[in-house]
């Protein structure tokens, strides 16, 4: 498969990954055993001052969910980008690329011990084909220079 197939599947197992955390995001009040229940109805009603503003934990929790998944739709939105750039301008792709995983990979397994492991999945599929794309550009960046340096 080519880079620019592999950093668009990527890209649209990263806006998944986006959609599935708002989802599961969405039936956090949604408790069914009483202990949890009973956690649930206090962070609407905790209120915490911070810098300046008030807020309840839950108001914190819906904000930090929401960020997070646009964050990922940004990084999805990036990858897809990249798949464009990176056939023409492979050194500078790989710049962006390769912290871009990086930061996947970090995703993956602070979704695994914070969050529902199936949400890491689509990150780890998309580490593995981002991954398989940079050998890929970066294989093909070497070659070119080996070429060139021979002729």
């Amino acid at each position: 498969m080519s880079p620019k197939t592999l950093l668009r599947i990527s890209a649209v197992l990263v806006v998944i990954h986006a959609a599935v955390h708002v989802y599961t995001h969405w039936q956090w009040k949604d408790a069914t055993d009483s202990a949890s229940l009973a956690i649930v109805n206090q962070l609407p009603a905790a209120k915490l001052s911070f810098l300046g503003q008030t807020h309840t934990l839950a108001d914190y929790f819906n904000g930090y969910a929401y960020i997070v998944a646009l964050f990922l739709l940004l990084v999805a939105a990036l990858l897809w980008a990249l798949s464009d750039i990176t056939e023409k301008f492979p050194a500078p792709g790989l710049k962006l690329l390769i912290p871009l995983v990086l930061f996947l990979i970090v995703l993956f397994f602070y979704t695994i011990i914070f969050f529902i492991p199936g949400e890491a999945g689509f990150s780890g599929i998309a580490i593995l084909l981002c991954t398989r794309a940079i050998v890929i550009l970066h294989g093909g960046h070497v070659d070119q220079h080996l070429g060139g340096a021979k002729e």
